[in-house]
């Protein structure tokens, strides 16, 4: 099983099966057996069989790409809502009220309506170093920016300066962005259902730490801690590494409410 980068759920998991000579066996049937003896953030969306699978020259699967090719795939047939990388010195007030609305104008106007981002109506706020930037999407079709902050924002970001540079520069690849993540009537009403807080606490390759925080509807007694170095992070985010093997290994390391974890990968299921 691999994690797939998704642009239009951030990720999902897959199953790739070779099946033995002679073996007979329905995509249900090992569906239902996931189900019934697997974590449901473990669940895969889908199985497909395959004769062969790439392998490197010891033997193991080469599970990049094949997260690649598929994510390739994916992404040629699905239109969605993603923000240009940002100069190294952007300042929140450009990023906010130029640069993001100029990109979320191009998408609107590239796609026609039920084509972008589903007619939904929803509220992401940020909190950078303090200053509040909340961000109003209208019927999908409209982007108004406020500083004042929303009474019930769906998203509530918290963090500091300098990581949010890393994310909005592409310096660490954080996924989906939080636009996005209402940007469709079922992830819409998937996200209504998570309620509660999670805390990113990244390692930088210099030993500092990327913040951020993010609150779904207004829940904050529910909370959970990941803590992983920003490369793992990203290469999690881009599908190069699943969340069960980042668990199994270490590489990520959760504390508090895991059902928070779960919610959230049910959004993107």
């Amino acid at each position: 099983m691999i994690g797939v980068d998704d642009r239009a759920r951030g990720q999902r998991i897959e199953a790739y099966v070779v099946l033995a000579p002679g073996a007979m066996v329905t995509e249900q049937a090992l569906l239902e057996h996931c189900k019934a003896n697997m974590a449901p953030y473990k669940i895969p969306r889908r199985v497909i069989f395959r004769e062969s699978l790439p392998k490197n020259a010891v033997g193991k699967v080469r599970r990049a790409e094949l997260a690649r090719a598929e994510a390739e795939a994916a992404a040629a047939d699905r239109p969605d809502f993603t923000i240009t990388p940002a100069p190294p010195d952007v300042t929140p007030e450009g990023f906010f009220t130029e640069l993001l609305p100029r990109d979320f104008a191009a998408y609107v106007t590239a796609h026609p309506p039920g084509d972008a981002l589903d007619a939904t109506t929803f509220t992401v706020q940020y909190t950078v170093d303090g200053a509040v930037y909340a961000l109003h999407i209208v019927d999908g079709r409209a982007l108004r920016v406020t500083r004042e902050a929303a009474p019930s924002p769906d998203i509530a970001v918290t963090t500091d300066l300098e990581s949010w540079r890393d994310s909005v520069t592409g310096r660490v690849f954080t996924g989906l962005s939080p636009v996005a993540q209402g940007a469709t009537a079922q992830r819409r009403a998937k996200l209504a259902e998570v309620r509660g807080t999670v805390h990113l606490e990244l390692a930088r390759a210099d030993g500092s730490l990327y913040r951020a925080t993010a609150t779904y509807n207004g829940e904050t007694g529910a909370a959970v801690v990941i803590r992983m170095s920003t490369a793992d992070y990203s290469d999690m985010q881009r599908g190069r590494l699943s969340g069960a093997e980042a668990l199994v290994s270490g590489k990520l390391q959760a504390q508090g409410d895991l059902g928070v974890l779960q919610a959230l990968a049910a959004m993107r299921a």
